[in-house]
């Protein structure tokens, strides 16, 4: 039988060699060891066994929580890495799906790319065949006027007469750009057989005033802030001549021309405060004031006007056109008001009982007038047009409506032949007009060394009575295609040669002196005053004559003694530049039409609102009104 001893080191050792199990606890253990140890205490590597195997328990117990511990993080980190498997999955399908994307979208944009090369490429030829297109145009352009300066020098090279031999076949006109009807005349004369067009070329600049120079910077040591004295204007204008600086048949560069389209002189039809000064006397015109520079110019008007209606007054500036510089007020006191330093103005007042249309538009009557001499006399003869139009304001006319629209007339609305009122009131327009230019003609100075011609238009007012005025005469009066025929009739009586005839457009000769030219001779005293009181200019219309930018004068000749005319602008109050080359008085175009003192913008007041063939029922309503 074994001893205790025997038993407890047995124990001890297979506790010691086995390995842990499920079943033993640490209770076990521990009770097992302490027996072992009161057993063996006088034993002492026993007791160190038993001390080493209480360790390893406590190390064992430790190391089985760790386990414990490794297990749960195990199936934690299982549970995440199933989860982060599953987004990395996701993940990589999107990845591919993005890569697909892409591969698409580069495709596309290779195919824009290629479509833009393509765009470009088609432009590119295009670009190249529209230029290579113009350049042929500009070349051929060059070629036909090449070939026009050659039979130009033919013509004049074949006589010894030139452009003034009788039995020449063909003529020549040029559009130097200078405005007014010239573009118009051009046009009539390119429909014309045998005549050519010869090219134009650059004159010279306009010199208007310098600009202001701008303060320097004194801050500025080096002078880089420094202004710019005489800097160049942009309101210079360029001024064009015919190729060479030759004569031609006609061109609107009167210098250059043998029929130039203007008469000098013009300016005491066309300023306002002019006419009026010689056809207010007359009866022609309302009775009318005169204010310069914000003074009145004589008598200052009165409160009432006997027979005018004296609730409207009209403003309204020497030299202007276009329906603009027109003040409408109630009273020449606030009319007067309104005048601004430096300006010429005339003031009327209103006629009384204007007509109106059935639609109760006040109305107003445009007739033409021409003047033509011949080449080589300062004959002067003028020719009234058998046709014309009614014009009408804008709105129905008030008493007291002060508003342009109700007060002045500037729309076509019918042409004379459709008025029933025509042969009733044609023979007293005509002696209103003959009585006008009898009065002017003394004023006029047609060049003796050339042919000329101007086209005029005559504004007039009528009351419900019949009473009629004049209100204004416009130089260059805006046209439209249909008045082109007129305008061949003109040209056939000014420049005959090879003309077409126009049975429908007639201009009949008024009785009017075509002798009693440029015999208006005011002595100096009165000069200076009238050049104190309107115009710094000659009375006559007349400049002194000046050098161009370049130094050159017109031709030599080219008037007769009488070079101190040509170039005129269109509208002064556009370019702000006064050119400074022979040139007819004040220049500008005209463009008017007016009733009651109120002018209008010409024929049709411009592109906008004008009626150029009425239609039959308003021809009718018109008839029954306006019928004697």
């Amino acid at each position: 039988m074994a001893s205790k001893e025997d038993y407890s080191l047995s124990y001890i050792g297979s506790s010691a060699g086995q390995s842990c199990s499920d079943d033993e606890d640490d209770d076990h253990a521990y009770q097992s060891s302490r027996t072992a140890t009161v057993a063996g205490e006088e034993s002492s590597p026993m007791r160190e066994a038993a001390n080493e195997m209480a360790s390893n328990a406590v190390l064992f117990h430790t190391a089985e929580q760790e386990v414990l511990a490794l297990q749960a993080d195990l199936e934690r980190l299982e549970n995440s890495t199933t989860a982060y498997a599953a987004d990395v999955a996701h993940t990589r399908i999107d990845l591919e799906v993005k890569k697909r994307e892409l591969n698409v979208t580069c495709l596309h944009h290779r195919k824009l790319r290629a479509n833009l090369e393509a765009v470009h490429a088609r432009e590119a030829y295009k670009l190249a065949d529209m230029a290579n297109d113009e350049v042929v145009k500009q070349t051929r352009e060059v070629h036909a006027e090449l070939e026009r300066i050659k039979l130009y020098v033919t013509v004049i090279k074949s006589s010894s007469l030139g452009l003034s031999d009788p039995n020449r076949r063909h003529f020549f006109y040029t559009d130097c750009h200078v405005g007014g009807l010239g573009r118009w005349y051009c046009e009539c004369l390119s429909e014309r057989p045998n005549w050519h067009q010869y090219p134009a070329q650059k004159w010279f600049l306009s010199s208007p005033s310098p600009a202001p120079s701008l303060p320097t910077n004194p801050a500025s040591a080096d002078g880089a802030n420094a202004a710019v004295v005489g800097a160049p204007n942009i309101n210079q204008r360029q001024i064009y001549c015919p190729a060479g600086r030759v004569m031609v048949d006609y061109t609107d560069q009167p210098a250059f021309a043998s029929v130039c389209g203007s008469c000098p002189g013009s300016v005491w039809l066309e300023n306002k405060s002019r006419l009026a000064q010689i056809i207010v006397p007359l009866g022609l015109m309302v009775p009318t004031w005169f204010v310069r520079d914000q003074e009145w110019v004589g008598e200052a008007a009165p409160a009432r006007v006997p027979g005018t209606y004296d609730h409207i007054w009209f403003l309204k500036e020497a030299d202007k056109n276009f329906a603009t510089g027109i003040i409408v007020r109630g009273t020449a006191l606030e009319c007067f008001a309104e005048a601004a330093p430096g300006k010429t103005y005339v003031l009327q007042p209103s006629v009384s009982s204007p007509r109106c249309d059935a639609r109760g538009h006040k109305l107003g009557w445009r007739l033409y007038i021409a003047c033509v001499s011949p080449p080589g006399s300062s004959r002067l003869d003028w020719y009234f047009f058998c046709g014309g139009y009614l014009v009408a304001a804008d709105g129905p006319y008030g008493k007291h409506d002060l508003t342009p629209l109700a007060q002045i007339t500037k729309d076509r609305i019918m042409e004379f032949n459709d008025w029933d009122g025509l042969d009733e009131y044609e023979e007293t327009m005509r002696e209103l007009v003959t009585e006008m230019l009898c009065a002017v003609q003394p004023r006029l100075a047609p060049p003796t060394s050339q042919a000329c011609f101007e086209l005029f238009g005559v504004d007039l007012a009528m009351t419900e009575e019949g009473e009629m005025w004049i209100i204004e005469v416009n130089r260059s009066p805006r046209l439209k295609a249909p008045d082109k025929p007129m305008l061949h009739a003109l040209l056939n009586i000014a420049a005959p040669r090879y003309g077409f005839a126009e049975p429908t457009s007639v201009w009949d000769p008024l009785d009017v002196d075509p002798n009693a030219t440029d015999t208006w001779h005011p002595d100096p005293e009165c000069e200076t005053q009238e050049e104190h009181m309107w115009n710094p200019h000659r009375t006559t219309g007349r400049l002194s004559s000046s050098k161009g930018n370049d130094g050159l004068e017109p031709l030599p000749g080219a008037f007769g003694g009488n070079s101190d005319w040509g170039a005129r602008r269109e509208n002064n109050s556009n370019t702000g530049a006064a050119v400074k080359v022979p040139r007819n008085s004040d220049g500008g175009v005209s463009i008017g039409g007016g009733i009651g003192g109120g002018s209008g913008a010409g024929d049709d007041g411009g592109d906008g609102g004008e009626v150029d063939a009425p239609n039959d029922a308003v021809k009718k309503i018109l008839r029954r009104t306006l019928g004697s």
